[in-house]
């Protein structure tokens, strides 16, 4: 099964491609960001930028399943909000079009704590880097990496446990 896991951001949203079997767990098939031009100042553009590379995505890459961090609110942050909640639903729309089976969304903490990561988004990062022997750098992008593992453990029951050293990628 390929799956698109995001981490969904209007300026860097992080992505990965990855392959699930069952009793196998899962391939990174690719991996990145999707960033979004700073000549893009209104939300909604940034928006319809985003989910132009997903589509691309999701047609050019055979997806057939997808998840996404949930969003969530905090003090302070209205139009941060906001702008996630639009950008998640266009994603949601973007599926719906395609007729395929709507996204998940899993929050990040879940998503951590599945793996046995730590909650902070930092000590989240170093920790899935040592435990799985990989180099990622992006917080964005390994993000969207750990939101597909956990999908895969959580929702599709299809993830083997990973055997220190056992290649991911």
């Amino acid at each position: 099964m390929r799956i698109l896991a995001l981490d969904l951001s209007t300026t860097e949203t992080g992505y990965a491609i990855m392959e699930a079997e069952k009793n196998k767990h899962p391939k990174v098939i690719k991996s990145g960001v999707i960033k979004v031009p700073s000549s893009l100042t209104e939300s909604a553009l940034k928006i319809i930028h985003v989910i132009e590379e997903v589509v691309k995505m999701i047609v050019h890459e055979n997806i057939e399943d997808a998840v996404s961090e949930d969003i969530y609110f905090k003090f302070g942050r209205v139009n941060a909000f906001l702008a996630l909640a639009k950008l998640q639903g266009a994603f949601i729309f973007a599926y719906y079009k395609r007729k395929l089976r709507p996204p998940e969304h899993i929050s990040a903490s879940e998503a951590r704590s599945a793996l046995g990561l730590a909650n902070k988004k930092d000590l989240a990062m170093k920790e899935f880097n040592k435990k799985y022997k990989t180099k990622y750098t992006n917080d964005n992008e390994i993000d969207a990496i750990i939101q597909g593992f956990a999908y895969c453990k959580l929702r599709l029951k299809l993830y083997k446990s990973i055997q220190k050293g056992e290649k991911i990628t």
